[in-house]
């Protein structure tokens, strides 16, 4: 599904930030669902890059509460670039708050290419069906998930290892063609 969701993402104004980027989180369906009181959440994937290569995929989840007049449900792809290494530094934390914890922008690209010149912590894409209104992932919490990797990499690595190119799975080789 991650593959699929690049695949998606290249055709987007956003697309042209990839080339810059340290790293890059990919959740292939990031559900959002409420009622009064509401939340959304959804598996991601965190691969790095290390000079022209990608690392394989470190396994994350994001979510976030909500609160206030709400109802509905939906469902989006997130593609969030990681642009600067203050912000490299804290998406791989254990658990990390995008937007709110250590002052990070994050510039979500609409349907155009937004402003060519803007350079900033992250740069985000999202593309939602449903009925929701209000998509956002600013103040979600991005958390490391090891038992994922465990189960993906058949032994437990410490996410450092992941990110500097020391473990592998051919499974996730599709994905690393689609971010070249």
């Amino acid at each position: 599904m991650a593959t699929r969701t690049v695949e998606d993402f290249e055709g987007s104004g956003a697309s042209r930030y990839l080339s810059q980027a340290k790293a890059i989180i990919i959740v292939p369906s990031l559900v959002k669902v409420g009622f009064i009181i509401g939340g959304q959440g959804g598996d991601a994937v965190l691969l790095r890059r290390n000079g022209h290569v990608w690392s394989y995929p470190a396994f994350y989840s994001m979510g976030s509460p909500s609160f206030g007049i709400q109802a509905g449900i939906d469902s989006a792809q997130v593609v969030l670039l990681i642009m600067s290494d203050r912000a490299l530094q804290a998406v791989e934390q254990d658990r990390f708050r995008l937007g709110s914890e250590g002052g990070l922008a994050i510039f979500m690209v609409g349907g155009n290419a937004g402003d060519p010149s803007y350079h900033n912590d992250i740069v985000g894409w999202a593309r939602a069906g449903g009925f929701y209104a209000g998509l956002t992932v600013n103040d979600s919490t991005l958390t490391q998930e090891p038992r994922w990797n465990a189960e993906y990499y058949d032994h437990e690595y410490p996410f450092g290892d992941v990110f500097a190119g020391k473990v592998c799975n051919s499974d996730a080789d599709g994905l690393r063609r689609a971010l070249r």
